[in-house]
Parts: C-alpha cells; structure tokens; sequence
C-alpha cells in the first residue's frame, strides 16, 4: 500500500532567487491544489517576505519573516496566507499527532490520495507527498541543490513523530506540527489579493519583539550591533562555523530584496494600474541591491563602487573586517541607508 503526488519538483528554486522555504511550501501545496496563478512569487509577496528586512536580536530563527515568526511559535503566517488565497487550513501540533497517530496517519494518508500534500513543520519545512508500506513518509524539502530536487526523501516509520534530538535548545523548534489544506471558499480576485498584499507591508515593517524586529528598525539593529563590537568576541573557527545564522543570512534576505521584488511588482501595477507608486517602490527596493552588490554597465563593469560587496561585508565577509572599527564603520552607515529607504517606503505606502 502506497501513494505519491507526482510534482517532480522541490519547494522553491533557489538558483531563480526563490530562498524562502515557508513559501516554497505554500505555493507547492496550492500547485498541487491547481492554483497556477499562486506561485512563489506571488506567495512571497503575500507573506511580505519580498519585502522586508529580519534582523534576531538572540538566535537564528529562519531564512524570512514568515518563517520567523513561526520559529517564535506563531503559525499564522501559513494560516493567514492560505486564507488568503481562499483555503481553510488547520495546524495540529505535535501533541495532538502524538496523542492519536493512528487517526494523524489515517488523515494524512486520505490527504495524499486526495492529492493534497501535507506541511510538515518539524526540523525545518517540509512537504509530504507520499507514504509507502509500513508508515513511511515521502518528502520533499529544500530547493533545487537538494539531493530532494525531485526524488522525494523517505521519513522512516520510526521517526515520523519523533521530535529531533539533535536541535540545539535555543534553535528548536517551539511549535512543530502539521499543516492540512482543507475546503476551497470564496476566493478574492487576483488584482485585489496583490493590492492586499501591498497595503499589508508597513504593519508588517512595524513588527519588533524582545526576539526580533523587520524592516527600518531590522537594518538599525544590524548596524549598531556591528558597530558596538559584536563581533568581537568571536573567534575564526566559531565565526566561520555560523557565519550564516550570524550574519550572511541578512545579507541574503537584504540582496533577495533587491531583486525579487520585479515580478511581484510588475504583475500588481499590470492589474491595479491606479497604484502608479508602485514603480518607486521598485526603485527604492532597486536600491538597496545596489547598495548591497554596487551597479554595473551592460559589460559588468562596476559603475557603483561603494557597496557592501566591495567593503568586505557582503557574502565574503570576514570576521577580521568586523573587528576592526574602522572597515565596519562604512559598512553600518551602508546599513543606515537601507533603514532610510525603508523609512521612505513606509511613508510612501501610508501615504496612499
């Protein structure tokens, strides 16, 4: 006894700058549902993650903001977007699957016959497509680097709801759990859902907990902490060894904001042609790309030479750079930049 929904693809596409797994996950499961128009893009502009700047005042906490929220414990990015785009949704916790896995297994296996795949938010995000004899789960995770691209992973029976043991205590997981597409409701139009999606961003930009904070106030924090010596403490293996969780992480969202932007705005100002902001919007976003890897002519010759790649605190960052006071001062004042045009942004879609 068997089955597997065939989409001989991964969540997301990390060579066309689709870096978000949570969103790789719900556009996967609405694909499979037969929404062609919900696609990552679409879904990253939904959640905001196109569009904001995450910065962890503690830990290491996701890729996004959706994501991190969630690995705060708050789920309802997943719910909200579903609702969204027309879709109930219920999240069971590990808990509750644990108290009765006979019946979690009954309704998972009923979900993929129904070809539905199911959310798997256990040790990062997960897509289960499949489930084999002796309980085994089909999964998909990761993009197209994975070795999961398109051959689904196997979940062996015995570790289907086994929490992992090797999480360290501040990265794992508070929440995990499954997410279940359900019923398809009243959906909003597509111009109205990408209007939404706009006009729900400087709430989102607002958001600042004792964890973490987005957009204008994300860029700050980063900026002070690198400037008061963070960095110091650290040695060349421990730095080497996180430099992701710690730093280049930030870079990656801020350089994928730079650039993913384009289609979602595109598509928005094709199908709401009265939001005529939307291309400085796009040019504010088109900015901070510059100051993350500088601007080049149609020969890749560097015609903007002061940007975080040039000054050491891009993707090669070192630790010997954020040590010195003198190289890291010019890379925190890059970063206030950002802030300012973030600030820019707000003002811009609050005036609206």
């Amino acid at each position: 006894m068997g089955n597997i929904i065939p989409i001989p693809h991964g969540m997301f596409d990390g060579m066309q700058g689709q870096n978000y797994e949570i969103d790789g996950a719900i556009s996967f499961a609405l694909e499979a549902v037969g929404e062609a128009d919900y696609d990552y893009w679409f879904v990253a502009g939904l959640t905001g993650d196109s569009f904001n700047q995450i910065y962890y005042r503690d830990h290491w906490r996701g890729n996004s903001a959706a994501e991190v929220r969630c690995s705060d414990g708050d789920i309802s990015p997943v719910l909200e977007t579903f609702a969204l785009c027309g879709y109930d949704c219920e999240f069971v916790s590990s808990q509750e699957l644990n108290q009765n896995r006979e019946g979690a297994m009954r309704r998972l296996m009923d979900s993929i016959d129904r070809g539905v795949p199911v959310i798997r938010f256990w040790d990062g995000w997960q897509m289960i497509v499949g489930y084999e004899d002796g309980l085994a789960l089909l999964a998909i995770w990761g993009d197209r680097w994975g070795d999961t691209w398109v051959t689904p992973g196997r979940i062996e029976p015995d570790q289907v709801f086994a929490l992992p043991d090797d999480q360290c205590a501040p990265d794992k997981c508070p929440n995990p759990g499954w997410f279940f597409l359900g019923s398809k409701r009243k959906q909003a139009g597509l111009a109205a859902l990408y209007r939404k999606a706009i006009e729900r961003l400087p709430q989102l930009w607002s958001i600042q907990t004792k964890n973490y904070c987005f957009g204008a106030a994300a860029f700050r924090a980063w900026a002070d902490d690198i400037e008061n010596g963070k960095y110091e403490a650290m040695d060349a293996a421990g730095f080497e060894a996180n430099k992701w969780p710690v730093y280049t992480n930030y870079v990656c969202v801020m350089a994928s904001n730079g650039s993913g932007y384009r289609e979602f705005l595109d598509k928005a100002l094709a199908l709401n042609p009265d939001m005529d902001f939307l291309p400085r919007m796009g040019q504010l976003f088109q900015r901070m790309g510059q100051i993350w890897e500088g601007k080049k002519d149609a020969q890749g010759k560097q015609l903007v030479q002061d940007c975080l790649e040039q000054m050491g605190g891009g993707f090669g960052v070192t630790l010997e750079t954020l040590k010195d006071p003198k190289k890291r001062a010019p890379i925190a004042a890059k970063l206030r930049e950002c802030a300012g045009l973030m600030d820019e942004l707000r003002a811009l879609l609050k005036a609206q």
